[in-house]
C-alpha cells in the first residue's frame, strides 16, 4: 500500500467516525473547535490525495461531498475548496458529470459552467464580506470569461468589486481589455486616456499598446494613436525589441488611417510614406509576424509598389498555409491591380472551393468585378444573382447574421 493510499483510508476512516457520532455528517456548531478543525483540514484534503493517487473520478466526488454535505465548514474553508474544484474542472482535461442535484437548483452542464459558477460564488462571498480577498480567483475568472467570449460579463464582475480592491488604474486597465474584448471600443479607449493621464500612468506600455491599436481602427482617432504609438518606442528603446517592433506596427497602422482622412494630396502621400517605413522597420525586428507581413502588403499596394506588395501576399500565403480568407483576398486583389484578371480569378474560384458557403460573399463581389474588368459583364451578374440569393437564404437561417450590413 502506498503512502496515497493509506493517507486516504486514515481521512476515510476519520470522516466514518464522526458520521457515526454526529450522523449524517453533519457537525454541531457548538462540538469541540479542535474536531471541527481536523474535519475540516481531513475534507479538504482527501481530494487531493485522489488527485496524487491518479483517481480523478474520486477526487471529484470527494469535492462534491465536501460542498454539498452538512459539515458546516468555515467559509475560508469552504471557498478554498470551491476554487480547488473550479481549477480542477477547468484544467484537469477530464469532462465531469454532472453534479446530482434534487433541490431544484440550476445544475451546470459543463466543467466551464461549472467552474464558472463556483469562482462567481467565492467573489460574491467577498463582495458580502464573508471571505479574504483571494486575487487568484480573479484570474482563473478572467482567463475562463475571456477565453470563452465573455468579456462583457468579466467587467461586470470587476465593476462590482469593492473599491480598493484594486488599485483604480488596474482596475480602468482591467475594464478596458474587458470592453475591447466586447467590441465597446469607444468605452475602452476612456478608460485608457484616464490611466495614461500625466498625474497617473504616462509610461504604461501595456495601456499605450491598447489605445494605439483601438485607434488604428478608426481613421479621426490615427493622430491620436500614433501618439500613443511613439511613446511606446520611446519607453521601449533597449527594454523590450518585441514590444519595439509592436510599437512600430501601431504607428504604421495609424499614419495609414491618418492619411485616408488627411486634407491634401501632399499630406496623404507624406503619411503613407511614414507608415510604410515604420511597418518596415517593424518587419526588421518581427520578421515572421504574419499580420503585420499582410499589413506591409496592403501598404506597398496602396503606394502602387505591385512587385513587393505581391511578395509579401504570397509570403503571408504560405505563413498561413491558405487557412484565412483574408489571405486568398489579399493575393487577387493584388493579381487584379497588376491587370492579371485570370490569374487573380483562379485564386478567387481556389478560395470559393476551400471556404465555407456564408463566408463567400466577399469572394463573390470580388470575383464579379473580375468578370466586368474582363469585359464579360453577363458572367457578372449571374455571380450576383447567386450573391443575392445566399444572402437572402442567409438571412432565413436561424442564428444571428453572419456577413452583417456589407451585403
Amino acid at each position: 500500500m502506498d503512502i496515497y493510499t493509506e493517507a486516504i483510508n486514515d481521512c476515510k476512516r476519520v470522516l466514518d467516525a464522526v458520521e457515526k457520532t454526529f450522523g449524517q455528517g453533519t457537525l454541531d456548531t457548538q462540538a469541540d473547535n479542535k474536531l471541527v478543525e481536523i474535519v475540516s483540514h481531513v475534507v479538504e484534503l482527501l481530494p487531493e490525495l485522489w488527485k496524487q493517487n491518479g483517481c480523478y473520478n474520486e477526487a471529484l466526488s470527494a469535492y462534491r461531498n465536501a460542498l454539498f454535505s452538512q459539515w458546516n465548514l468555515d467559509n475560508e474553508f469552504c471557498a478554498r475548496i470551491q476554487k480547488a474544484l473550479a481549477v480542477f474542472l477547468l484544467y484537469s482535461e477530464m469532462e465531469a458529470s454532472p453534479p446530482n442535484k434534487t433541490d431544484g437548483s440550476y445544475v451546470p452542464k459543463s466543467n466551464l459552467e461549472e467552474a464558472i459558477l463556483l469562482l462567481m460564488i467565492i467573489l460574491r462571498n467577498f463582495i458580502l464580506g464573508k471571505i479574504k480577498w483571494d486575487p487568484s480567483v480573479m484570474e482563473h475568472l478572467a482567463f475562463t470569461l475571456s477565453t470563452c467570449g465573455q468579456s462583457s460579463i468579466l467587467a461586470k464582475q470587476f465593476e462590482e468589486l469593492t473599491p480598493g480592491t484594486y488599485h483604480r488604474i488596474d482596475r480602468w486597465i482591467f475594464l478596458a481589455l474587458c470592453n475591447c474584448g466586447a467590441g465597446e471600443n469607444k468605452s475602452a479607449l476612456n478608460l485608457l486616456r484616464m490611466s495614461l493621464h500625466k498625474h497617473e500612468r504616462p509610461d504604461d506600455l501595456i495601456s499605450l499598446l491598447l489605445a494605439a491599436k483601438i485607434c488604428s481602427e478608426d481613421p479621426h482617432l490615427g493622430a491620436e494613436g500614433a501618439g500613443y504609438a511613439q511613446r511606446v518606442i520611446n519607453n521601449a528603446q533597449g527594454l523590450d525589441e518585441h514590444l519595439k517592433g509592436v510599437g512600430l506596427r501601431m504607428l504604421g497602422l495609424c499614419q495609414g488611417k491618418q492619411a485616408k482622412v488627411s486634407s491634401s494630396d501632399h499630406e496623404r502621400s507624406e503619411l503613407q510614406s511614414e507608415a510604410l517605413k515604420s511597418l518596415e522597420k517593424a518587419i526588421r525586428l518581427e520578421k515572421n509576424n504574419s499580420d503585420l507581413i499582410f499589413e506591409l502588403a496592403i501598404q506597398y499596394a496602396m503606394h502602387r509598389n505591385l512587385t513587393v506588395a505581391l511578395s509579401c501576399a504570397k509570403q503571408f500565403f504560405d505563413k498561413t498555409g491558405g487557412s484565412t480568407l483574408k489571405g486568398w483576398r489579399l493575393l487577387a486583389l493584388v493579381l487584379s491591380a497588376q491587370k492579371r484578371f485570370a490569374e487573380a480569378e483562379v485564386v478567387t474560384d481556389a478560395a470559393l472551393d476551400e471556404s465555407a458557403k456564408w463566408e463567400q460573399g466577399p469572394l463573390l463581389r470580388l470575383k464579379a468585378k473580375l468578370k466586368i474588368s474582363q469585359l464579360r459583364p453577363m458572367d457578372s451578374i449571374e455571380i450576383y444573382r447567386y450573391l443575392l440569393a445566399l444572402v437572402q437564404a442567409q438571412r432565413k437561417s436561424p442564428g444571428p447574421p453572419k456577413q452583417g450590413s456589407q451585403v
